[in-house]
């Protein structure tokens, strides 16, 4: 006889019966039409997650622009999320703006390697990071350990960061649910 079942992650499934936030990503368009998916940590970096979610659903991200992109003398961040870029990339204040609110550094198991997305945050005071974060271009675990929360990580759309230039618009900003429990229909015979 043959039974089909229906087998649930039993790692994800115990996270979310623990009352843990949903898993989430964020999916940022940009002007050019490129699109970049982050899977968020919500597990790991809750209040990080709850605090970006908070800016995502207010749009507080839609217009701003990429303000630092290093990529040489070897690939390093591209960063975003100062509101100061709504008006120019070229205003003094770029790189000191926020929605006024610092979230707390939450340690984690996750590394700042290539994809990593951590809150930026002020030299020394890693509990410092508001809104601004930076997408990680190659392995700086050691050089940037305890400096800043890493709250996701790129699941899609590296080729489009590893193109994007000073300036770059972001059109809108928008979290779309990470698919929390893998399904696979299993048969099997008596």
């Amino acid at each position: 006889m043959f039974l089909s079942y229906l087998i649930l992650a039993t790692a994800t499934f115990g996270r979310l019966s623990q009352g843990s936030l949903k898993p989430m990503s964020m999916q940022i368009n940009f002007g050019s039409g490129s699109v970049v998916t982050i899977e968020l940590h919500t597990n790991s970096a809750p209040l990080a997650c709850k605090h970006i979610e908070k800016l995502i659903q207010n749009g507080f991200y839609n217009n701003q622009r990429v303000f630092r992109a290093i990529f040489s003398p070897k690939p390093f961040i591209v960063q975003m999320g100062d509101p100061f870029t709504k008006v120019s990339v070229t205003d003094p204040r770029v790189g000191t703006g926020g929605s006024g609110k610092t979230v707390p550094y939450e340690a984690n198991k996750y590394n700042m390697t290539v994809g990593a997305v951590a809150l930026a945050t002020l030299p020394g005071k890693p509990n410092s990071g508001d809104s601004q974060f930076f997408i990680v271009l190659g392995d700086y675990s050691d050089l940037l350990k305890g400096t800043a929360t890493i709250f996701g990580k790129v699941t899609s759309g590296m080729k489009v960061v590893n193109s994007l230039k000073i300036g770059d618009q972001i059109k809108s900003v928008e979290l779309i649910p990470t698919p929390a429990i893998k399904q696979a229909n299993i048969t099997l015979s008596q």
